[in-house]
């Protein structure tokens, strides 16, 4: 299955059958054509990290991009920069929790053992 690859924002276009492939991405850069795209992995291409979606209209834009593609309304890029911070502070706030609370029950339970245990009474 043929592909082609924009090299600046890493966006992926899947070629149908006869179809004559593109000059140009979205986004204004050229485009590679990819006959196999298992023999073209980008090591360090992450599609879930690589693109912003518009606040406004909701349509994913390159992380390159200033404005959106569809409306024109600007990204605001630290926004999300700040919430996917927030959003890791919290994973690890609640494994810190379930972390405290096994902590917590296998002090209760080895208490109850101790206590339940005729040596120590």
């Amino acid at each position: 299955m043929p592909y082609q690859v924009c090299e600046k924002c890493g966006r992926i276009y899947k070629l149908k059958e006869g179809e004559s492939p593109a000059k140009k991405c979205e986004c204004g850069e050229s485009l590679n054509y990819v006959q196999n795209f298992d023999m073209h992995v980008m090591d360090d291409f992450d599609p879930f990290d690589e693109f912003i979606t518009c606040p406004d209209c909701g349509k994913e834009n390159p992380k390159t991009l200033d404005n959106c593609e569809s409306c024109g309304k600007p990204l605001n890029k630290t926004n999300f920069t700040e919430k996917s911070k927030l959003q890791q502070e919290r994973k690890i706030n609640f494994q810190l929790i379930i972390v405290c609370i096994i902590i917590f029950l296998i002090v209760i339970i080895i208490g109850i053992l101790l206590r339940s245990n005729p040596i120590y009474k």
